[in-house]
């Protein structure tokens, strides 16, 4: 079995795209079953509920405090956000994962998966997983023999900032077994330091055919406009 570890939680249509792009070409790559692993912190997920919760690293812990411009955001629009809500929900649970949500590091296993793609998207970028996250820099205890692969992993710049830069390397040295990058401009960074080759790939979404974009999506009600 093979899984993934993306931001597959994000109410955000790149993000769930590019999650279900993914998964549908290593299915058909691999002839193999594909799961994406449901891990979930409230670090990342709080920022897309009605009262969005936001983490700030202090030091080496993270504080919580509400959003109070999201609050009033929500409410402003709260038919929007909770058909967004709906419509992403259910998404979510047809075509990446019914399972239910793991919230921390240490209860994420892989030991049943052969590999582990970690990525797409901007897994490595601290100031979207708010610090660098145990879970998708690979510091998980339970891994077994599976073999952590990054796939479109992005730092959202070009190297990371230098706090980061021991934590991140020991990680990524010890724990990846092939790296693949997002952006060209952050290869020769992650080349510095990590044994292997690194490459810079495609975005998933632009891995599967229009057939398979047809299939699951469906035309609008709305006539007479034009998408730009």
């Amino acid at each position: 079995m093979i899984g993934i570890l993306t931001f597959h939680w994000a109410d955000d249509y790149g993000a769930m795209l590019q999650a279900y792009a993914l998964k549908c070409y290593l299915e058909k790559a691999s002839k193999r079953e594909v799961e994406v692993i449901p891990y979930t912190s409230v670090k990342l997920e709080g920022r897309y509920w009605l009262f969005p919760i936001i983490g700030r690293e202090r030091g080496k812990k993270i504080q919580y405090q509400c959003m109070l411009f999201g609050v009033v955001r929500n409410i402003f629009y709260l038919r929007r956000f909770l058909k967004r809500r709906r419509t992403m929900k259910s998404f979510r649970r047809l075509y990446l994962t019914e399972k239910p949500t793991i919230r921390k590091a240490d209860r994420v296993f892989l030991e049943k998966y052969s590999c582990v793609f970690v990525g797409s998207d901007q897994i490595w970028n601290p100031e979207i997983t708010v610090g660098l996250d145990d879970v998708y820099i690979g510091n998980i205890k339970e891994k077994g023999n599976c073999k952590l692969i990054a796939y479109g992993a992005s730092l959202g710049k070009d190297a990371l900032p230098g706090k980061y830069q021991e934590e991140f390397t020991k990680a990524v040295m010890e724990n990846f077994s092939m790296i693949s990058m997002r952006e060209k401009s952050a290869v020769p960074y992650v080349k510095g330091f990590f044994r292997g080759n690194v490459i810079d790939v495609l975005d998933p979404t632009l891995l599967v055919g229009k057939e398979e974009w047809k299939r699951i999506g469906k035309s609008p009600e709305e006539r007479g406009y034009i998408l730009f």
